[in-house]
């Protein structure tokens, strides 16, 4: 189950707006989808080659001030660790269902 709930959560975090946000910001489809890519492999390869965790590697990159911090500021105003919390358990919860079945 805990696999599961991890391919939900990869699904949860890549599915949620990642390529329609830069097409709404001026990046055509094909472009966004590029993005995309290429930000979760960037941010995965440098999990992988520091051993750091998310948090210290996003902090290294938020300037007081900057586009990350206010795109992060906007995240926090959308309780977005509460909504991905929520879908998190939501698939646990359907999965404990599933496997009573």
């Amino acid at each position: 189950m805990r696999l599961a709930l991890l391919a939900s959560l990869a699904a949860f975090l890549v599915g949620c707006g990642t390529t329609s946000a830069p097409t709404e910001a001026g990046f055509t489809p094909e472009q966004a989808k590029w993005l995309v890519r290429q930000t979760f492999a960037g941010s995965l390869a440098l999990l992988s080659a520091t051993g750091e965790t998310p948090e210290v590697l996003r902090n290294q990159v938020t300037s007081p001030g900057g586009t990350t911090r206010a795109g992060l500021d906007a995240l926090e105003a959308g309780k977005f660790r509460d909504v991905v919390a929520s879908a998190l358990l939501a698939a646990r919860r359907r999965g404990e269902e599933l496997g009573k079945a």
